[in-house]
């Protein structure tokens, strides 16, 4: 399977998503962004030379931003593209997206709806600065699909959820099991194997290696006795038939 690799990887230079301006927007203006992975913090760069960001000249403190990669649902532009909001550590920016976090109870993370709003500008302490951003930012989770149940989870024993029990009506026409364990029955149907009941059914459980095993039972019939009678004698000749004929001597010379 070829690498993919990922915009926090250091080797692979990544794919530079743009970042979410809020440059000239009114109060007011909000975003509604869909998380396409968790955040990252990763170290700001310089607006003007794109270099790596330092607090300190003598680039010792790295300015860090937390980076969550988006897709833009909702907003006053970028509609439907992928963007990446920086929130420099710390701002206001970093403040109201960590509080909503905390809110949501949940991590921001894919598949996740992060809804941010400009509300106001406070001027800079600093005259020459520019007036600091005010914002609020509420976080949705996303959904949890429900899990199907396991089929192969449940207890030995345990009818499934989908097999309907017998009424008490039911299961009166059906002979009652035996209690205590089931006598051997080699040439039976159901062999050593064990007898459960399962939603008011009986269910016979027979090991693979018994079908391997042991032959399939052949019903077998007593034989049928007959006793030998000799058959009835026979009269030498009816008396219906008249006297026999006499048999000619031997060398008599009898003619037709």
């Amino acid at each position: 399977m070829a690498y993919v690799p990922t915009s926090d990887d250091p080797f692979s230079g990544g794919t530079k998503t743009p970042a979410l301006s809020w440059k000239g927007l009114p109060v007011g203006s909000y975003f509604t962004l869909k998380v396409l992975e968790p955040a990252k913090l990763l170290q700001s760069r310089d607006f003007e030379t794109n270099e790596r960001a330092y607090w300190d000249k003598a680039q010792t403190e790295p300015i860090m931003s937390a980076v969550v990669n988006v897709t833009v649902m909702v907003g006053p532009h970028s509609v439907g593209e992928d963007r990446s909001v920086w929130a420099q550590k710390p701002s206001n920016l970093f403040a109201a997206i960590a509080e909503a976090q905390k809110q949501a109870g949940a991590r921001i993370d894919t598949g996740g709806l992060l809804h941010i709003q400009f509300t106001g500008e406070v001027p800079h302490k600093n005259p020459k600065m520019s007036a600091t951003k005010q914002y609020l930012a509420k976080y949705d989770p996303p959904v949890q699909q429900p899990q199907a149940p396991d089929p192969f989870s449940g207890q030995p024993g345990v009818p499934p959820a989908d097999l309907t029990p017998l009424t008490p009506e039911q299961q009166c026409q059906y002979p009652a099991l035996p209690q205590g364990p089931r006598p051997a029955q080699p040439n039976g149907l159901c062999g050593n194997g064990a007898v459960a009941a399962i939603g008011g059914y009986r269910v016979c459980i027979i090991h693979k290696a018994q079908l391997e095993t042991q032959p399939a039972a052949v019903p077998q019939t007593a034989p049928v006795q007959q006793s030998f009678a000799p058959p009835a004698a026979q009269p030498e000749r009816p008396p219906s038939w008249g006297p026999a004929p006499a048999t000619p001597a031997s060398g008599s010379g009898w003619k037709r």
